[in-house]
């Protein structure tokens, strides 16, 4: 009682619990909102209703990322806290205090061993460890905050894009960046293969 609440029905966001962010299952099965309230929802996809809200944050959920196997998922607050979570009850597994706050871009290794996170307040960005929180790399960023970021398999290469329309890939080993390329959207979603070889960037007509 009181969850039966159907997805894209704008009753459901109720108690100021407007959606900030979203990510979907790889299977499909699960959608996500993260909402000004500091909660995250849950979506069965099949059926359109939230099985479950979380409240854990404090201030905006920034962003949310699904792991490769559809059964994790991570999110980062305004508050600078990233928290993993398993499905389908929706239990907190890790949390970790990082720098980031006002984050507006996640993604995680698909082996769910590194996560990143981007800040509108912050042109650089750090890779973390999801063993123990620890911070694995900083990487210098572009001249404006990134506004997307993704990992290929084990998280040894990160892509950025930026406000300054400009996309950059990285080395998390040594910090460096690999190369530079222009992107005329920078708002535009970021999908990097899991060898890291090839990118995708979509542009909105």
């Amino acid at each position: 009682p009181g969850l039966a609440k159907r997805f894209g029905d704008t009753s459901a966001w109720d108690n100021g619990a407007e959606p900030r962010c979203i990510a979907i299952s790889p299977d499909g099965k699960f959608g996500l909102t993260g909402n000004t309230s500091g909660s995250i929802r849950i979506w069965d996809l099949q059926t359109g209703l939230m099985t479950r809200e979380l409240a854990q944050h404090d201030g905006w959920v920034g962003a949310l990322a699904f792991a490769a196997n559809g059964g994790t998922f991570l999110s980062i607050g305004y508050d600078g806290v990233l928290r993993v979570w398993e499905l389908p009850g929706g239990t907190l597994k890790q949390s970790f205090k990082t720098a980031t706050t006002s984050a507006i871009s996640l993604a995680v290794s698909a082996d769910g061993s590194r996560a990143t996170a981007s800040s509108k307040d912050r042109c650089g960005f750090e890779v973390f460890s999801l063993v123990d929180g620890s911070v694995v790399a900083r990487l210098p960023g572009h001249e404006t905050a990134a506004s997307r970021v993704a990992m290929n398999v084990d998280g040894t290469v990160v892509v950025s894009k930026s406000f300054d329309r400009s996309i950059k890939g990285w080395d998390v080993a040594s910090a460096h960046e690999l190369w530079s390329a222009s992107d005329a959207d920078p708002q535009a979603m970021l999908f990097l293969s899991a060898d890291g070889q090839t990118l995708l960037s979509n542009a909105y007509a």
